[in-house]
């Protein structure tokens, strides 16, 4: 009978031979973790970020991304297509509130709505991470796409669930996402917003272009006189 407090006795030679191995990723010289093909390091990048080399993007690294969509959306208060990402957003946040299962990520888009998340607080980020990946060429993978929903779930502290009291102090264990639903909210973005991400960087990249032309008017009509020589006195 299988130990059911660990792996299973025909589970442990593989398990064995494979932790012998390097992980995967180039230079990484750690150890391979479980069955997995990464350390666990790179593992758990993957769980979370989508892909093993990914980094996590912090709200600070899209900062100016943000004032720019914020910019964008507060010009165009009325835009079609704005309105309909709001429109889909808000029948997410109340499908899943109303605890619609058949909804990407259900749970987490549940907390968001408790929490008072608005769908202009989700859209604006997810673009802002959008416009910040395009703006730097980054990988346009599940890096972004596991990056979208990176931002649209720190929007809202995660639910407690338990803790456990060590004599070293006390260790709380919060209802975190994992890779399946990462992927599938990131995705369920991609597939109905992606027309309106890809005209928000247009437009921001636009309005950038028009910030530095003017710039470089406002440079080429300042002319700076040159000092005029003292005449010796005779």
């Amino acid at each position: 009978m299988p130990n059911q407090h660990g792996p299973s006795g025909s589970l442990r030679p593989r398990i064995a031979r494979n932790e012998g191995h390097r992980c995967d990723v180039p230079n990484c010289t750690r150890q391979r973790e479980g069955v997995s093909r990464q350390c666990t390091t790179h593992r758990k990048r993957w769980r979370r970020l989508g892909h093993p080399e990914a980094r996590r993007l912090y709200p600070k690294d899209y900062a100016q991304e943000r004032r720019d969509v914020a910019a964008l959306f507060k010009a165009n208060p009325e835009h079609a297509g704005l309105l309909s990402a709001l429109a889909f957003i808000r029948e997410w946040l109340d499908a899943s509130a109303r605890g619609d299962t058949t909804q990407p990520g259900c749970i987490h888009l549940a907390r968001l709505h408790r929490r008072a998340v608005t769908p202009m607080a989700i859209l604006s980020e997810v673009s802002a991470v959008w416009w910040h990946v395009a703006r730097y060429a980054k990988p346009d993978d599940d890096r972004l796409t596991f990056a979208m929903v990176c931002s649209m779930l720190a929007l809202a502290p995660r639910d407690y669930i338990k803790s456990y009291h060590f004599k070293s102090g006390e260790r709380r264990v919060y209802r975190d996402a994992g890779r399946v639903d990462r992927s599938a909210m990131g995705e369920h973005l991609r597939e109905r917003l992606a027309p309106l991400f890809v005209r928000v960087v247009q437009a921001c990249e636009e309005r950038e272009r028009m910030a530095a032309a003017q710039e470089a008017a406002e440079r080429a009509a300042i002319v700076i006189p040159k000092p005029r020589k003292k005449r010796k006195a005779t």
